[in-house]
């Protein structure tokens, strides 16, 4: 029952979006739009990585400014274990949460000043799932793959060697590249209902992206609804300084696409609603009488 109703605010999803406008640059800024917040949304999904990427890529930039004379290292971290059945997956994710507390602490970590940690999970072969973690790192020191799959292989408790990939990343364009990449929406429409199914509980409740060490001091929450407050903040074109209009959007499904909502339209709209009204009452007053 759960899944139902959260299905239908999913498709119910920015059935109206109100759009600030300029007339002479033909520019959209959004301003308002009815979102359902839902993480599986592909619209919500979208907006709230552009809005974490944007906030993973200043909070690591502004650090790295901060940091005095020597230039610490930044590192791009994958972190990963066999693929797992979509009934698996839940006890999995706990598991990788539970070996990520412990690597955090081991010696492996000590020159890791900050981090952001994000949860991905992918479809593998055979209709199985990949979970992963990918982990954006500032440190004082290169960190060894080697040595950082072994402790990664005895957090998780497991007989074989995981595969654990490290490389060092630039400051500017590549790690704005990355800080996207890391917080993409996932790409789980290829599975059936049930799997697909499975996989919203397993990832009901799980805290996707963490930031941590001075990262997460300085972190401000980032969200959509950040991004939905920066709409509203737009009055003038930024590109011609002329007034914004205020214009409303529909969704239509059986057109696939947004139509405006002019004034008109819903004049119109409004008086086919009154005719009907005037003529059911009419019937209704014929045959009381």
């Amino acid at each position: 029952m759960g899944l139902i109703k959260r299905s239908e605010r999913l498709q119910k999803c920015s059935d109206i979006v109100i759009m600030n406008t300029c007339s002479q640059c033909d520019i959209r800024y959004i301003g308002r739009a009815s979102c359902c917040r839902d993480r599986f949304c592909p619209i919500c999904a979208w907006r709230r990585g552009l809005s974490l990427g944007s906030e993973i890529h200043k909070t690591m930039s502004d650090n790295l400014k901060i940091s005095g004379q020597k230039m610490p290292r930044v590192m791009f971290v994958t972190l990963t274990l066999e693929n797992v059945s979509s009934n698996e997956l839940k006890e999995t994710i706990i598991k990788m949460m539970d070996a990520w507390s412990k690597l955090t602490r081991r010696v492996v970590w000590e020159n890791v000043s900050g981090y952001v940690r994000a949860l991905d999970v992918s479809i593998g072969k055979g209709e199985t799932l990949h979970p992963h973690f990918h982990v954006l790192i500032i440190g004082t020191a290169a960190i060894n793959a080697h040595n950082l799959a072994e402790n990664w292989r005895d957090c998780l408790g497991i007989n074989y060697q995981p595969v654990v990939n490290v490389r060092e990343i630039k400051a500017g364009e590549e790690l704005k590249k990355i800080s996207q990449y890391i917080s993409k929406p996932f790409d789980l429409g290829a599975l059936n209902d049930d799997d697909f199914a499975n996989c919203v509980q397993a990832l009901d409740g799980v805290r996707l992206i963490a930031f941590g060490g001075c990262l997460g001091k300085r972190n401000s929450k980032p969200g959509i609804e950040k991004q939905n407050a920066e709409g509203k903040e737009h009055k003038k074109c930024k590109e011609c300084g002329g007034r914004l209009e205020e214009r409303r959007f529909a969704w239509d499904a059986k057109r696939k696409g947004y139509f405006e909502l002019r004034a008109g339209m819903l004049a119109r709209m409004l008086q086919k609603l009154g005719r009907w009204f005037g003529r059911l009452k009419g019937a209704l007053c014929k045959w009381l009488n």
